[in-house]
């Protein structure tokens, strides 16, 4: 009997486990196969859908991952919600299952997703902190580091993953799949491009998604050819042409392969030649043709054939209506006039047409808007000093020679307009747009070495030959009169004033007379040659002068020593009495410092023994004195220099700050006369204007002062302190 009983208590015992394990596996079943197949199913859809929808700007790097927000998840509300319900039922009733936290997990994602970051983060960490699953903790923590970065949370973001590295369990593949994916979002957002590509390609042998794939190849490619690395741009992008990719990224990809190849080999540069122009052909491409025009321009500047890679720009600009387009190829063009050919009038021109078209919100724009004035300005001082040679060395002239000089002079520009007008026309058979009169293009001057804009007369002349051709119509920039034209109506441009409409059609069409009417005549040329000594030296001061300015902007703005120098030590010679004379020579001896092919020993005398009392001389004592054998280097002009100009920028704003705003005028004054181009330059600058407002509330001068420099300042800080300030300004003004 004793035997049955126990024989019983041990049947009891093993039904009831397995009555137990198969109320477990009835949970588990239920829960996976049922409600989280479903949620999962549609989260999957979601994904994909939010994926697909993303937008997608390949003319910059490509972003990892699309932006989450409130608005971003809107278009998948239904379906988010939808994954919410589902993944609920499981939690409520089959608690006991292992799929629960999957189901958290999955909750967590859709309120991610619809922009609820607060619950999100609630549900993440609740995983985290409760599961026994080291793998749906590992989720937990990647997806919690997911919700930091999109709230731009660095520090958290990073405490995630540095706590996540930390962790002894081991990584699942899909988990290090999304954690170097976020790594990759976190440092794209960043801007950080050399971090991005490595975690992506870290990120590669995990992802079978294969729209995911390639967007990641891609990125890889597009930032190794960012950087410099062509080899392993090509690889990459030949890697994408044999995964099947979307036709945008095939054709990309094919385009920017041409790009990537090694210049030195002849065999791939007549390969992507071919590629590019096959490309152009198909007319699959027509849609994309402005950019394979600019990259056969960039291609062919690398390549080094210069104006065959200006010239395809210009089709490029012809071909497109796209603004940012517009903006890459006239930057493009600017940079290939200002870091090649050295033209800095044209690379003031393109500089500043690219910032007309770029938005004021990108990245950009206050970089290519500060670059484009201080081009500008340039250009304007070297077509001073162009002026003045031109007339000096007329002056120079015989009789005979001079008017030799000026009939080839004539001849050449007539030339070149003839050639402007060519080019003119075959644009406008290409894209259909009348071409402009032929006397209305820049380089139509009196001097063909100058700046079309800078001459007066020229510029007058131009005026009174574009009315006469097309009207009083509103005045445009000409770099975008063709957009405009394209986009008007015929009777808007040519509107006749007599009712006989042919026959003003007939008066308005240029004549032969008229292509050349804004070439100066050789009796004006003539009377702008100095008569006399005295003339002369009036044209060599002002020679001397662009010179001087010349010589500081190439030294401060576009940090070429060697041309600085060169202007400053001729600004010397012309006029060795002006007053920047000391300045100049302190210059000099400065680069001279820093340069081995110049003996500066002449020009330290001459500010020792010419201008002793000077500051500059002052200063060179200084900076030799620190020196035990009384050499000054680069390293002791720069400290004494830096020195100095700290001591008198903490006297005058203490000045300033103690309400004597005249007295900090004059002094912030003297610092910009006697330390040109010091690290301090911009806070002085800006602290001359608020001194000014201080002092004249309402002062115009002032609030222009206020506008130039926030085009033309560097230091992000003081350019937001300026917009603040003329903000106040402007509202102030409101009635």
């Amino acid at each position: 009997m004793r035997i049955l009983l126990h024989f019983y208590r041990w049947l009891l015992l093993g039904t009831g486990l397995i009555m137990l394990n198969a109320c477990q596996v009835y949970h588990d079943t239920t829960a996976r196969f049922n409600a989280y197949f479903l949620a999962k199913e549609k989260m999957l859809e979601v994904e994909a859908a939010l994926l697909a929808a993303a937008p997608n700007d390949y003319g910059d790097i490509l972003m990892v991952f699309p932006r989450i927000d409130s608005a971003s998840g809107a278009s998948q509300k239904t379906g988010l919600e939808y994954v919410i319900e589902k993944a609920s039922l499981p939690i409520k009733f089959h608690e006991r299952s292992k799929w629960v936290d999957d189901c958290y997990l999955l909750i967590g994602k859709a309120r991610l997703y619809m922009g609820d970051f607060r619950n999100a983060a609630t549900t993440f960490k609740y995983v985290n902190t409760n599961s026994p699953d080291p793998d749906a903790r590992h989720t937990a923590l990647v997806w919690l580091q997911r919700l930091f970065i999109e709230q731009d949370n660095s520090k958290d973001a990073l405490y995630a993953a540095e706590y996540l590295s930390k962790d002894d369990n081991p990584i699942n593949n899909d988990n290090a799949r999304d954690f170097y994916l976020n790594m990759a979002h976190y440092y794209r957002l960043e801007q950080d491009l050399p971090r991005t590509s490595a975690y992506l390609e870290k990120a590669l042998p995990f992802i079978t998604n294969k729209e995911m794939r390639i967007k990641a190849l891609f990125i890889i490619a597009q930032i190794s050819q960012r950087l410099g690395k062509s080899e392993k741009a090509y690889e990459y992008y030949s890697q994408l042409t044999r995964s099947n990719p979307p036709y945008e990224i095939l054709f990309l990809s094919q385009l920017n392969t041409a790009g990537a190849v090694n210049f030195a080999d002849e065999d791939a540069v007549a390969k992507a030649d071919k590629t590019l122009q096959s490309l152009l052909k198909d007319p699959k491409n027509t849609e994309y043709k402005d950019r394979i025009l600019f990259e056969i321009g960039s291609f062919e500047v690398k390549r080094g054939r210069l104006q065959q890679g200006l010239e395809a720009y210009r089709q490029s600009l012809a071909a497109t209506a796209k603004p940012q387009q517009k903006a890459t190829t006239y930057l493009q063009m600017g940079k290939v006039y200002y870091e090649r050919l050295q033209d800095y009038a044209n690379a003031a021109l393109y500089y500043d047409s690219a910032s007309q078209v770029l938005p004021t919100s990108s990245p950009d724009y206050d970089a290519v808007k500060r670059q484009a004035g201080i081009l500008g300005e340039f250009a304007e001082e070297q077509a001073k000093a162009a002026i003045a040679e031109r007339l000096l060395r007329l002056y120079a002239m015989s009789d005979a020679e001079r008017k030799k000089a000026l009939e080839k002079e004539i001849a050449d520009e007539k030339a070149a307009i003839d050639r402007q007008l060519k080019t003119a026309q075959q644009d406008a058979s290409r894209s259909g747009v009348p071409a402009l009169p032929a006397n209305n293009f820049p380089g139509a001057s009196g001097n063909s070495n100058t700046w079309y804009f800078y001459n007066v007369q020229t510029v007058a002349n131009g005026k009174t030959a574009f009315a006469r051709t097309w009207g009083n119509i509103p005045l445009a920039d000409n770099w975008r009169l063709s957009d405009k034209v394209r986009d008007s109506q015929p009777d808007e441009i040519m509107r006749p004033t007599t009712a006989n409409t042919a026959e003003k059609g007939k008066e308005n069409r240029p004549q032969e007379a008229d292509r050349y009417a804004a070439v100066k005549p050789m009796d004006k040329r003539l009377a702008e040659i100095p008569a006399d000594e005295a003339e002369a030296k009036q044209v060599r001061l002002a020679l001397a002068e662009a010179l001087y300015q010349t010589g500081k902007m190439y030294f401060q703005m576009l940090e070429e020593p060697q041309k600085a120098r060169a202007n400053l030590e001729r600004f010397v010679q012309l006029a060795p009495d002006h007053p920047k004379v000391p300045e100049a020579l302190y210059t000099i001896i400065r680069l001279c410092s820093e340069q081995k092919d110049c003996q500066p020993d002449a020009y330290k005398r001459q500010l020792l023994e010419k201008y002793p009392e000077s500051s500059y001389a002052q200063l060179l004592n200084k900076a030799s004195g620190d020196k035990n054998e009384g050499a000054a280097d680069a390293d002791s002009f720069q400290a004494v220099a830096d020195a100095a100009v700290v001591k008198a920028y903490a006297e005058a704003y203490e000045l300033y700050r103690s309400g004597q705003y005249a007295q900090a005028l004059d002094q912030f004054h003297q610092m910009e006369v006697r330390y040109p181009g010091n690290p301090l330059s911009e806070q002085i600058s800006m602290l001359k204007i608020l001194s000014r407002l201080a002092l004249e509330p309402a002062s115009v001068q002032a609030e222009n002062d206020l506008k130039n420099f926030i085009t033309a300042a560097r230091r992000p800080e003081l350019v937001e302190m300026a917009k603040a300030v003329l903000q106040k300004i402007e509202e102030r003004k409101k009635p």
